[in-house]
């Protein structure tokens, strides 16, 4: 699926070099005929409600536990990208809420999101670090951690009996899933997660009170204790 979306962007790059006379063809075979392969459908990265309990009641122990802490962060503050747990630093912690505009290429988005205590928690593990930043993953290599941590949980889910496909995006995935799967706000949840609403009616609409967005947030944690 990846290629083909870069053959389709350098097809459109070439068809507007041949509409702008910069690139004659001596042909009048298109050169991109056959080249994509069939669209498949794509793995679901979710996790199901039944398998975040049997998460949440199963923690990994020993030097492994970290793992565990970095994967229920990612969900327990809204569903966030591994890369910004990496990049978190204590400056974005203010009145018991964690903002910053995520770390993701390509996007301005902001999250600001409640720090519920299964979160602070976690946070409360770490806070005696004199490093800016909320959890230790700077001191690692950002690639070989990640990658340690991508093989260390599904190692770990596989000894729980948790089959679904694991992936980075996995909490953040499970998160959104849960809340369409307790007919939650969709805009609300788009806003704990930092996904721009692209549509013009959204640029004339402010932002949801945190009141609400912490209402649908907690529903979502609450549904794995239940």
């Amino acid at each position: 699926n990846a290629i083909n979306i870069y053959l389709k962007s350098i097809q459109a790059i070439y068809n507007e070099a041949v509409r702008r006379g910069v690139y004659i063809p001596n042909t009048y075979i298109n050169p991109f005929r056959g080249m994509k392969e069939k669209s498949e459908p794509t793995k679901d990265k979710n996790l199901s409600i039944e398998e975040m309990k049997i998460i949440v009641k199963n923690k990994m122990e020993g030097r492994l536990n970290m793992n565990y802490d970095y994967f229920l962060l990612l969900f327990y503050l809204g569903g966030i990208d591994f890369v910004d747990l990496a990049n978190l630093k204590k400056e974005h912690v203010r009145h018991g809420r964690i903002k910053f505009i995520r770390f993701k290429g390509g996007t301005n988005e902001i999250i600001d999101n409640k720090i519920f205590p299964e979160a602070e928690e976690i946070l409360n593990k770490y806070k005696n670090d004199e490093s800016e930043y909320l959890v230790p993953i700077y001191k690692k290599d950002y690639k070989n951690m990640y990658r340690r941590f991508m093989e260390n949980f599904r190692n770990y889910l596989s000894k729980i009996g948790v089959t679904s496909y694991f992936s980075s995006k996995s909490a953040r995935y499970t998160f959104i899933n849960i809340g369409k799967e307790l007919l939650l706000n969709r805009d609300v949840l788009m806003e704990l997660t930092g996904h721009a609403r692209g549509d013009v009616h959204s640029i004339y609409e402010g932002k949801f009170p945190n009141h609400i967005k912490d209402e649908v947030h907690r529903k979502i944690i609450d549904a794995v204790f239940e």
